[in-house]
């Protein structure tokens, strides 16, 4: 029985090299691990084939997302997330927000509050471009690979409702407006 285990094969390719590195791999016989810190090559992969490693206090921690979900939320996390945000994979923290005011803003903000960016820090501020329902394959996606999550939305009924729904969805019943990780403006627009 054939393993093949490659430790970061996307070291000096460019992406589109790395993805034909990847469909040779994986047309190999056999078992294949690959070790990346790539989002071309995660992007690539099923969702079911995906593992994050990480260290813990107790060892090594490996996570991985829920195969169960519904085809539709699987469709929208490999679409809206891994195969356009892949570098999440790689994320410390994921700060959420409606759109691209924030998703634009909010970084300048933490740089002029912490004295040091966004990237440095692993911290990835994503603009989910829309309602309360468009954070849900994000909020499956940082559920399943535990990595913290931090949701600033505008204060407008409706998505504040449907934030609600799919944030208690995913990680079960939650007051979010007394939730440390979520920001809710006031009945107001960033804008």
């Amino acid at each position: 029985f054939p393993l093949i285990a490659a430790e970061e094969p996307e070291a000096h390719l460019h992406p589109n090299a790395q993805r034909t590195l990847y469909k040779q791999l994986i047309a190999s016989n056999g078992q294949i691990i690959i070790s990346t810190h790539s989002p071309y090559l995660a992007a690539l992969a099923n969702q079911s084939e995906l593992r994050a490693l990480s260290i813990a206090s107790q060892g090594v921690c490996v996570n991985q997302l829920n195969v169960n979900l519904p085809d539709e939320d699987k469709r929208k996390l490999q679409r809206e997330v891994i195969h356009s945000r892949g570098e999440l994979l790689f994320s410390k923290a994921i700060v959420l927000s409606e759109g691209e005011t924030e998703e634009q803003s909010l970084p300048q903000l933490f740089t002029k509050y912490f004295g040091d960016n966004e990237f440095s820090m692993g911290i990835n501020f994503i603009g989910v471009s829309g309602s309360g329902a468009k954070y849900r394959p994000f909020l499956s996606f940082a559920h399943d690979f535990n990595i913290p999550v931090f949701v600033f939305s505008d204060g407008e009924i409706n998505t504040t409702k449907e934030l609600k729904k799919n944030y208690d969805k995913i990680f079960g019943e939650t007051d979010i407006d007394n939730s440390p990780n979520i920001t809710i403006l006031d009945r107001t627009d960033f804008e």
